[in-house]
């Protein structure tokens, strides 16, 4: 990976792929912060064919072999390293809980006091035969919301 780009390559069928960015965060907020993270859209090829998402979802994450199902053409999801977000929920706490990318703002990070500290957001994928060749690409997109 590098800061801005995860370029898995060419794809072997049914062999998982894992990559990372680590994001950072510096804030003298006095509430500390929350940051989030959404996709432009799914991981979708120039033919407009999506690779499915792993059923698990931020708020509920399932592991990679109950959300990656079988019978999906492919998976892919992500994980945060911040095993504890807003409200102390633990849900990520566990290594293997994923959540298919979501459209719209989720929480990835959080503290509530003003923070130094860095967490990597881990993105997996997996194909087989059944998925339609391409070339596949998605935006994500990171916020970070200072709390004051």
């Amino acid at each position: 990976t590098s800061p801005d780009s995860i370029s898995f390559g060419n794809l072997t069928f049914n062999t998982e792929y894992i990559a990372a960015h680590r994001v950072g965060i510096t804030t003298n907020a006095t509430e500390g912060y929350q940051v989030l993270t959404f996709a432009r859209q799914q991981l979708t090829s120039s033919h407009g064919v999506p690779v499915p998402s792993v059923t698990g979802t931020n708020l509920s994450p399932t592991s990679w072999a109950t959300g990656c199902l079988i019978a999906m053409t492919g998976c892919v999801g992500y994980h945060t390293t911040d095993a504890t977000l807003r409200g102390g929920s633990t849900r990520f706490a566990a290594l293997d809980t994923y959540a298919g990318l979501s459209l719209s703002p989720v929480e990835v990070m959080y503290s509530s006091i003003p923070a130094a500290e860095s967490h990597d957001i881990v993105y997996r994928l997996r194909v087989n035969e059944l998925q339609p060749a391409g070339d596949y690409e998605t935006e994500i997109v990171y916020v970070a919301v200072p709390s004051y």
